[in-house]
């Protein structure tokens, strides 16, 4: 069979939900024509090269998820995330749900976790709108796979189609990169665990309440895969540690095999997480042979049971007997093989193609969609065309008739920019910087910190050339300045690529402008 997984990947990041969709490919790779359909080719394939079954993915990687038409596929997967962006659900999940009308393909939508899940079991909770996107893509799937079994029943409970299909199937580990040090190293002093700090339901910042006398000697390793330690936090940690004569090690970004061998290194991996869909970091030191303690949830008890030793709260952790800890035989469910796993799912797709055609209704109702759609965006993009063409003609007038200019920067661009106000005779009276450094001057012109320019004329106009990141940065810093124009322009186009550009930008009218004075080519 032609099997196709449609996915969206950020560039240089590791995700759980990202890393998942390399098992799906690599299990469907084995006995069918598998293609790999996503916006750029994730970072993590090079934990995988080494699977038999890696060559036989193809890879299509575009920013439309363009697909031949002249390739007629017979399933296609889903991988959501929780964009909530509007025109991402026209760019990806319509033109997905497209493609598989056209070729009469079955739909499998790959459920992580549902919100009536999660904002039952978290504190913390998430605003349910989050899962549109996904409700009405499922509207149009043949069936939805979740991860677990108790996040298939919250999945049926949250979708509400009683003709739609559900079935679970647990993620399998990376055994390549794991039985390469499985039962090959020696167990250190060595706690390991998998921080977050941006989720708060990932108990990450509870870590220095575990520091104790009883860790003493030990040494607390932290993989971060994404997002970075806040500065607070980190000095306070590292000064409890030394209180108690504990080390602290941070791995950032490790490949799975640093991963594995960091796990088979530790006598424990602690999970704080107050919820989970599926728990990643578990199963995988179960596998390694090292014992896991954990806060208790449901769904890692259905996956791991009572091979994970189970705590309430930090309090319980502090109080654990190691000891009987490391006596306790654990052992790993087997359904995590990759190929048991790959058997699991390849039932799932023999199940899959045998659900009847779908209703000429489904096909109506996509068809007025996609109309609908062209429709409200043909007209918002009109309307937006019109008004920055105003806004964007008052604020070039403003540019040649102002004088006084400050420049942000002092690299390249900077020098472009002086050029320009040179041959335009514009008075520059200096330059910009994030952080002043020990210059203080630039092209013979004085160099002023963020912090030293609210007092400045109000009509000075300050203009930069720099990509779509650092300017909303930089107007975030500016937002206190009562100036009368910000200009941002860019040589590159790579800010049409962000497609959540406008999702970033909604309700600021200075990001409005700048976004759409972000094309124009500077001309001097």
């Amino acid at each position: 069979m032609n099997i196709a997984i449609y996915t969206k990947n950020t560039p240089n990041t590791y995700s759980g939900g990202r890393f998942y969709t390399m098992f799906l490919a690599i299990a469907a790779a084995n006995n069918h024509n598998l293609f790999y359909v996503s916006n750029v080719k994730p970072i993590f394939t090079r934990d995988f090269i080494e699977y038999d079954s890696y060559k036989n993915i193809n890879f299509i990687i575009n920013e439309n998820f363009y697909f031949d038409k002249n390739i007629s596929l017979d399933i296609i997967l889903i991988v959501p995330d929780l964009t909530q962006d509007k025109v991402w659900f026209k760019h990806f999940y319509l033109r997905t749900l497209k493609k598989a009308y056209q070729d009469n393909a079955k739909i499998l939508f790959i459920n992580f976790e549902t919100p009536n899940w999660f904002n039952k079991i978290s504190s913390s909770k998430k605003d349910t709108s989050l899962w549109e996107n996904w409700k009405k893509t499922v509207f149009y799937s043949d069936a939805v796979v979740s991860l677990t079994k108790i996040g298939q029943e919250y999945a049926e409970d949250f979708f509400m189609q009683k003709k739609l299909n559900h079935c679970y199937c647990y993620p399998p580990i990376n055994q390549i990169a794991a039985d390469k040090f499985k039962n090959s190293i020696n167990k250190k002093n060595e706690i390991i665990i998998f921080a977050r700090f941006l989720d708060t339901h990932k108990g990450s910042n509870q870590l220095i309440d575990i520091l104790s006398s009883n860790l003493s000697g030990y040494t607390i390793k932290i993989v971060i895969g994404n997002g970075d330690i806040p500065e607070k936090f980190h000095t306070a940690l590292s000064k409890k540690a030394n209180l108690f004569s504990i080390k602290i090690k941070y791995l950032f970004k490790i490949t799975d095999e640093q991963k594995f061998e960091e796990i088979a290194s530790s006598k424990i991996l602690l999970f704080l997480s107050e919820f989970e869909g599926y728990g990643y970091p578990p199963v995988e030191a179960l596998y390694m042979g090292t014992h896991v303690v954990a806060k208790y949830l449901e769904v890692l008890n259905e996956v791991s049971q009572d091979n994970i030793t189970y705590i309430k709260n930090i309090e319980d952790f502090k109080n654990l007997d190691f000891k009987s800890i490391f006596n306790k035989k654990i052992q790993y469910n087997k359904n995590i093989e990759i190929d048991k796993y790959s058997t699991n799912l390849n039932q799932i797709f023999d199940d899959l193609i045998k659900i009847k055609n779908r209703s000429i209704y489904k096909y109506v109702s996509l068809y007025l969609l996609r109309v609908l759609w062209y429709i409200k965006t043909s007209k918002f993009i009109y309307i937006q065309n019109i008004y920055t063409k105003i806004k964007f003609k008052n604020k070039k007038q403003n540019l040649k008739s102002t004088n006084n200019i400050m420049i942000f920067g002092t690299g390249e661009y900077a020098k472009v920019w002086t050029t320009w106000c040179k041959k335009n005779d514009k008075n520059i009276l200096g330059y910009i910087v994030s952080t002043k450094s020990i210059k203080t001057t630039f092209l013979d012109k004085p160099v002023f910190s963020i912090n030293e320019i609210n007092s400045l004329d109000k009509t000075i106009i300050i203009i930069s050339t720099i990509n779509l990141t650092s300017a909303l940065e930089i107007l975030k810093s500016l937002t206190t300045v009562n100036l009368s124009d910000i200009y941002f322009f860019q040589n590159t186009i790579d800010f049409q690529k962000s497609l959540s550009l406008d999702l970033i930008v909604k309700n600021s009218l200075e990001l409005i402008i700048i976004k759409k004075i972000l094309d124009y080519q500077l001309k001097y």
